[in-house]
């Protein structure tokens, strides 16, 4: 079994567990991974996460009305990458709904999740 097909689920403590059962040796590399991570503020989720709802419906004024939440996110944390790759999303499906609202789709184009 590899340690990457361990499903943590956001809880290190769970995939250390486990590899200590199935009797896996950790590299140092691969300990510092399972370490906890920083904790996230409500707050700066939720802006998030509302800004993936909107961006999810993809017509140009849903777009729009992504960016200052991503923004937002981002101004309350400034290392939140989801909040990157969100903004980075919509400038990019505003881009493609600006330049032809069919290439999206023609490409197969969708946010990631």
């Amino acid at each position: 079994m590899q340690l990457e097909e361990i499903s943590c689920d956001g809880k290190p403590q769970t995939a250390q567990s486990i590899a200590k059962k199935v009797q896996v040796t950790l590299t140092g590399d691969e300990r510092s991974r399972l370490t906890p991570v920083k904790p996230v503020a409500p707050e700066v989720y939720e802006s998030y996460l509302k800004g993936r709802l909107v961006l999810a419906q993809g017509n140009r004024a849903q777009l729009e009305q992504s960016i200052p939440l991503f923004e937002g996110a981002l101004h309350r944390d400034g290392a939140f990458a989801p909040a990157y790759l969100g903004l980075a999303e919509a400038y990019t499906m505003l881009g493609t709904v600006s330049a032809g609202a069919g290439l999206q789709r023609e490409i197969g184009y969708r946010p990631v999740p």
